[in-house]
């Protein structure tokens, strides 16, 4: 495109600038009418390069904008998970307060074995008092269930009626 550029402007500059002697103007038209016209084609040429570039840019540039997208997507989600992984280092973990617990020696006395059997044996019966308890209030709770339930259907009953009798009296 730039030879042919530089052919038809050397050809262009060429031409005569006034009519001389044999030469009229129509015969400088007629050898710059060709030139006029390979000029306008080499610029239509040159804005369809442009627009190709142009359209080649943009695409890069949208291709460019979804991966610094996804990056950023990406980036987010790591420092989540370093964060929750942070987070998870500084909780104990469960096991190791059973190996702690599971670590004390063993009684070899009978009277500590006798004294950590009572220990055991005690907390059994709170255990099974606090059991009862539960159970206890749990049918206080239950009781007053059924109590809410049978008052709720009779006041609906009670109101089914009463809407009857107002529609009676509507109708009367």
């Amino acid at each position: 495109m730039a030879a042919d550029m530089e052919r038809v402007s050397q050809a262009l500059a060429a031409l005569p600038h006034a009519p001389c002697g044999a030469e009229g103007p129509s015969d400088v038209l007629s050898v710059a009418a060709p030139l006029l016209a390979d000029l306008k084609r080499i610029n239509r040429e040159a804005y369809a390069h442009v627009a190709e570039r142009r359209a080649l840019v943009a695409s890069a540039r949208e291709r460019a904008d979804t991966q610094a997208l996804a990056l950023a997507g990406w980036q987010y989600e790591a420092r989540e998970l370093h964060e929750r992984i942070d987070a998870c280092r500084d909780l104990e973990p469960v096991y190791e307060q059973v190996l702690a617990r599971a670590r004390a020696p063993a009684p070899t006395e009978p009277t500590e074995v006798h004294a950590q059997l009572q220990a055991s044996l005690e907390a059994c019966r709170r255990w099974e008092q606090d059991v009862r308890a539960l159970e206890s209030e749990a049918s206080e709770l239950q009781k007053q269930s059924y109590a809410s339930h049978r008052s709720l259907v009779r006041m609906e009953k009670d109101l089914a009626t009463l809407q009857e009798s107002v529609h009676k009296m509507a109708r009367s």
